[in-house]
């Protein structure tokens, strides 16, 4: 069975695989509310990427892990703006 795209099993590509998943964990036991379904996802394509050894599945996840790092910034600004409101 071969790769579907030229993410392949580099020791370079393994390690930011390595440091993305472990961030993806970290997040997901922040206790923001709504925002842990994004980080699941990514770790859910680049679980059935590895897998399936589908590099598309794989890079499928890198985009669910922008869309989750993006969901929990914009928790996180929200729960600043709103103790910031909440104290003035």
């Amino acid at each position: 069975m071969r790769w579907r795209s030229a993410c392949r099993a580099s020791p370079y590509v393994s390690a930011i695989r390595r440091v993305a998943c472990t961030l993806i964990a970290l997040v997901l036991v922040l206790p923001i509310p709504f925002a842990n379904l994004a980080p699941a996802a990514a770790l859910g394509g680049f679980a059935l990427g590895l897998s399936r050894r589908d590099g598309l599945v794989v890079l499928s996840g890198y985009g669910l892990l922008a869309l989750a790092f993006l969901v929990v910034a914009l928790g996180v600004h929200g729960a600043a703006v709103g103790i910031r409101h909440r104290m003035s």
